[in-house]
């Protein structure tokens, strides 16, 4: 088999364990689904606000300080390629 046919086969077959194990709320099995020394590597993220509220936001303007603006058209961050490296909004780049 190729490379990419047994990394398919292996992604296949751990959704369907972890959905198995998480319908019949199987904590046992659920947990097996995962490597004891497993470690999840993100390469490059930008957290981009999306959404609107209305509300007392009093105490989510530190928290979302850090977040760049979504803006729905080509400027957005989501559309850079390839993703450059950036601090929070305000920092320096």
């Amino acid at each position: 088999m190729t490379d990419f046919v047994t990394a398919d086969c292996g992604i296949r077959q751990l959704h369907a364990r972890f959905t198995d194990a998480v319908w019949r709320q199987d904590a046992t099995s659920f947990g097996e689904c995962f490597a004891r020394d497993g470690e999840w590597k993100i390469a490059l993220r930008v957290v981009v606000a999306d959404w609107a509220m209305e509300g007392d936001a009093t105490r989510m303007g530190e928290i979302m300080s850090t977040f760049h603006p979504g803006s729905r058209d080509k400027s957005d961050p989501s559309y850079e390629r390839p993703l450059q490296p950036r601090g929070p909004v305000g920092a320096a780049r």
